[in-house]
């Protein structure tokens, strides 16, 4: 694409009656509802409905087959993808965690912040409280895809990063899946925190407490395809396994032009 994008701290994002094929469906079928800038925005809705798809039509990874999601009134296949990537944070089901140290990891996008920042983010997500128990505290080693650590502390770990972030749009993908009642608490208070800092959190929720805490939900549903759909559309959503090895190449590129890993 070659359109400007817009300022996303001002700008809502819009699913506007969106339709993507998937295995002989709609999913998400027809969704529509509006993503308003400084706000918890939910997509909530059962497994398979479409959510996850929703988002990444969102972020420019799929396109829609019927509508559109827009920003500025403009469809976000015709921003360029770099340009609109500047200005999300996404946080996915399995965190992107590399080698080093706790600091390292989650200093990403912010390596020159101070120590009371880091801490103030830290406190905020709980993430305090696995650095107390580290062995070396910030500077202990954690190895690929976050060894080392629970899955709870890696959901942590990358939350904290992101509240070091500075992008105005916080993607989350199912941020409490898998956690428990009290680490569930700690993501809902980094949630609160990224609002607070007047950025904007659009949340894939299974559970209440996360929709609860939103002002704006948007309803995923599904619907089979007709016998006339069925021959005209072929589902565009990739197996797991070919959509890993396609989107690993391009997240690899990203880590290389923007991480300088020491």
């Amino acid at each position: 694409g070659t359109a400007e994008v817009p300022d996303l701290s001002r700008t809502p994002v819009v699913f506007d009656d969106l339709w993507v094929a998937a295995r002989g469906a709609w999913a998400p079928a027809g969704i529509s509802g509006e993503v308003p800038p400084g706000s918890l925005t939910v997509l909530a809705g059962p497994s398979g409905v479409g959510k996850t798809t929703a988002l990444m039509v969102a972020l420019g990874r799929l396109s829609a087959d019927r509508g559109r999601v827009t920003c500025g009134g403009i469809d976000v296949a015709e921003f360029p993808r770099e340009e609109w990537w500047r200005q999300i944070a996404w946080l996915p089901q399995s965190p992107v965690i590399l080698p080093g140290t706790l600091r390292e990891n989650v200093t990403w996008s912010a390596p020159s912040v101070t120590d009371e920042a880091l801490e103030q983010a830290a406190r905020a997500t709980g993430f305090d409280e696995v650095v107390a128990q580290a062995a070396d505290g910030w500077d202990t080693p954690i190895g690929q895809g976050g060894v080392g650590l629970s899955v709870g502390q890696r959901q942590r770990l990358a939350l904290t990063r992101v509240l070091l972030s500075a992008e105005p749009l916080v993607v989350l993908d199912e941020p409490t899946a898998h956690l428990d009642a009290t680490l569930e608490q700690h993501v809902l208070h980094a949630i609160d925190a990224l609002i607070g800092q007047g950025r904007t959190v659009l949340a894939i929720a299974h559970r209440p407490a996360l929709s609860a805490r939103a002002s704006h939900v948007i309803t995923v549903e599904s619907r089979p395809f007709t016998p006339e759909e069925a021959e005209e559309f072929t589902p565009q959503v990739p197996q797991a396994a070919e959509a890993e090895e396609a989107y690993m190449p391009a997240l690899l590129d990203t880590l290389e032009a923007e991480v300088t890993y020491q």
